[in-house]
């Protein structure tokens, strides 16, 4: 099961019916109680040798100095997908205060915040082998 965000309470109802079918003996790829554990943006976290400097913060005043530390860095909210609200903000931004601001709902709603890695024009590459 693949679901676009927001994860919410039908998410919920319907990880449970797959736990359910799984129970009866139905084949589950993606088991319904990692799928309720796992957060798409958060799981990178596990991985920080395969990841840029990251901050998963509400904290508007740690964001900025994020953004101070690494000059440029992409905000990405947690349960946003498909490139939606995502900034590349940098110091010199005149409006790096407000893009925090914002996504952060004045401070209220965590948000990742990423080192910005130039080679992203290149594409982005996944590798499954062992």
């Amino acid at each position: 099961m693949r679901k676009d965000p927001p994860v919410d309470l039908e998410y919920g109802y319907v990880t449970l019916l797959l736990a359910l079918a799984e129970q009866a003996g139905l084949w589950i790829i993606n088991s319904p109680q990692a799928l309720l554990k796992t957060n798409e943006k958060l799981a990178i976290l596990s991985f920080p040798d395969l990841a840029p400097p990251t901050l998963v913060t509400r904290s508007m005043g740690q964001l900025l100095e994020f953004i101070d530390l690494h000059g440029r860095v992409v905000l990405k909210p947690l349960d946003g997908m498909g490139g939606s609200r995502i900034f590349v903000t940098s110091t010199d931004d005149l409006n790096r205060h407000v893009i925090v601001e914002t996504l952060t709902d004045e401070g209220n709603r965590s948000v990742m915040a990423q080192r910005f890695i130039p080679e992203i024009r290149e594409g982005n590459k996944r590798s499954c082998s062992s």
